[in-house]
C-alpha cells in the first residue's frame, strides 16, 4: 500500500477512529468494499424488472444498487487491500483550488504514520499535528532482515503491525533493535559472524573466477549465450 499510494514510501497514512467517523458523518456512505470475480447478477435482474414494470420505486432501487456496486465493489485481485470506503456527496465537501475536500475533525484521527522516505523538513510538522490531536505518531522503517516494515515513535520505541493494529514489539534485537522472533537471540543480519562471511567469500564462484583473471571473459561469454537464445 505504501508503494501504491505514498510515492515510494515518501507519503503518510492516517489511521481513523471508525466510530467517531460514523458519528461525525452520519449521512455519508461508509462500508467495507466487497471483492468480486464477476459483475453482480442481481443488477441485471433489477434492470429487467424496471424495464418490465416501469415502476418508479424499482428504478430507485436499481439506481441505489448501481451506485453501491460502483463505489463499494472491486475485482478480487485487489482483495489484499481490505478496503473500507467513505463516499461523501457534493454537499459535504468544499472546493479548495478546484479540488473537492472533505474536512475531517481531528478527534476522528487515531494515529499518523509517515513513510521511510517522508521529507525530513515535514517530520516535525506531522509530529506537531499528532501532538495537537493527542494521537500516536509513527515512522516506517524498512529493516535489513525483518520481513515487513516496522515503526518507531518519537521516543524511538519499536512497533509492528500484526494485521489488526500497531503494537509495541515484544522482542527486539539487542544490537540493532529490529523486531525478532521470541526464540531468537539476534536478528538474522546481526547474527552473521566473521566465520559466516569468510565461508561466503570462499564459496563465491565469481570471486574464484576473478582470482584467476577469468571473470570478465566468463561474463562476456554468458552475455553472448543469452543473446543467441533471444
Amino acid at each position: 500500500m505504501w508503494a501504491h499510494y505514498a510515492q515510494n514510501h515518501s507519503g503518510f497514512v492516517v489511521e481513523f477512529d471508525v466510530d467517531k467517523l460514523r458519528d461525525s458523518f452520519p449521512e455519508v456512505g461508509f462500508h467495507d468494499v466487497e471483492y468480486m470475480d464477476e459483475a453482480d447478477s442481481s443488477i441485471e435482474q433489477m434492470i429487467a424488472r424496471v424495464a418490465t414494470t416501469l415502476k418508479p420505486r424499482h428504478a430507485v432501487w436499481l439506481r441505489d444498487a448501481v451506485l453501491a456496486r460502483s463505489y463499494f465493489s472491486k475485482h478480487t485481485s485487489w482483495s489484499y487491500e481490505n478496503e473500507i470506503r467513505l463516499v461523501a456527496s457534493g454537499d459535504e465537501v468544499e472546493d479548495v483550488g478546484g479540488i473537492s475536500i472533505l474536512f475531517i475533525p481531528l478527534e476522528c484521527l487515531a494515529s499518523i504514520g509517515v513513510g521511510k522516505n517522508f521529507p525530513d523538513e515535514m517530520v516535525q510538522a506531522s509530529q506537531e499535528i499528532a501532538d495537537r490531536a493527542g494521537i500516536d505518531w509513527f515512522r516506517e522503517v524498512i529493516g535489513k532482515s525483518h520481513p515487513q516494515p516496522y515503526f518507531t515513535n518519537v521516543d524511538g520505541e519499536i512497533f509492528v503491525h500484526n494485521g489488526d493494529g500497531i503494537y509495541g514489539a515484544d522482542h527486539k534485537c539487542p544490537s540493532c533493535e529490529e523486531p525478532i522472533a521470541a526464540e531468537a537471540e539476534l536478528c538474522p543480519w546481526c547474527a552473521i559472524t566473521d566465520d559466516d562471511r569468510l565461508l561466503a567469500a570462499r564459496s563465491n564462484p565469481f570471486r574464484m573466477l576473478d582470482s584467476v583473471g577469468a571473470l570478465d571473459r566468463y561474463m562476456e561469454g554468458i552475455e553472448q549465450i543469452k543473446k543467441s537464445l533471444r
